[in-house]
């Protein structure tokens, strides 16, 4: 994941970092969760089970941008 994105007026906002395994690890169990609850419903309990899966991953993936944020400040 690139640390800076550019605008189209120039403006570069800086992107928090995540572990690009974290984040494709995130992606593809939202495309899971997305394709299973088409079919299977919202309360099935894969459904869930995924849920929460990709839940925890969303925690880890907010404690790194909020770490690399942190060290950004310290600098």
């Amino acid at each position: 994941m690139t640390a800076q994105t550019r605008f189209s007026k120039g403006k570069t906002v800086r992107k928090s970092r995540i572990n690009e395994d974290l984040h494709d690890t995130i992606e593809n169990l939202r495309r899971e969760l997305v394709e299973v609850s088409s079919t299977s419903g919202f309360t099935s309990e894969i459904v869930l089970e995924l849920s929460q899966r990709l839940d925890k991953y969303l925690v880890l993936a907010q404690r790194q941008m909020r770490k690399s944020h942190d060290a950004g400040l310290e600098m």
